[in-house]
């Protein structure tokens, strides 16, 4: 009489190779969909406290362009078009108008003290300042090329 082995599937090794191969991926795919924003184009300041900056923007006597975006963003976000296509094809332009650029990371926009105390109610949010921190412009939500230039930067006559 031959004896046959019962089969029991696979082993224990492979159903955790195979667990920890699952896990890696779904911490991939996470990741990839909610990375850190790109930086825009030229010299951009990250800050957190983006009031920090006005006593700079007094003494250089230059306007200040505020970029709001949320932190983490997702892929195909408002946030990524304002950065790969809005502000990347209006890089000269920003140049152009001389600004100190401020790329604010929010958090969660009900518990931020940065958005309350520039009354932002949607990401992401463009503000153009003037030197002593008035708001000059406001462009709110997913704002193309030509509309950015308007609404924003046309205040930098």
């Amino acid at each position: 009489m031959t004896e046959h082995k019962k089969h029991s599937g696979p082993s224990k090794r492979g159903k955790w190779i195979f667990a920890l191969a699952a896990i890696a991926i779904a911490v991939f795919i996470v990741l990839h969909q909610r990375r850190s924003p790109p930086m825009p184009p030229g010299d951009w300041i990250v800050e957190t406290n983006p009031a920090a900056v006005l006593p700079k923007a007094k003494e250089q006597n230059r306007k200040v362009l505020m970029f709001f975006a949320s932190k983490p963003w997702l892929q195909g976000s408002n946030e990524e078009f304002m950065i790969n296509v809005t502000l990347t094809k209006n890089r000269q332009n920003i140049a152009k108008a001389n600004v100190i650029c401020v790329y604010v990371p929010v958090g969660n926009l009900q518990d931020s003290p940065v958005a309350k105390e520039f009354r932002i109610t949607q990401l992401p949010t463009s503000l153009l300042l003037s030197p002593n921190g008035i708001e000059i412009r406001r462009g709110e939500g997913r704002i193309g090329q030509s509309d950015f230039n308007k609404i924003v930067l046309d205040g930098q006559k």
